[in-house]
């Protein structure tokens, strides 16, 4: 596990979500009376640089 995804693993949810928008490798939007979030491009870079494949 990355030093990033254990540091977000330890802080509370909505915390870590600010942490990813701070570093714009997820954004919101609003559905209803929800929200969701989604990995940016540079969010999928992030997760395919730090998994190795199967």
């Amino acid at each position: 596990m990355s030093r990033l995804a254990e540091t977000i693993a330890t802080l509370n949810v909505p915390l870590g979500l600010k942490v990813l928008l701070d570093a714009q490798v997820v954004r919101r939007r609003r559905a209803g009376r929800s929200v969701l979030y989604y990995r940016t491009p540079d969010g999928d870079r992030l997760i395919a640089a730090t998994t190795t494949p199967p």
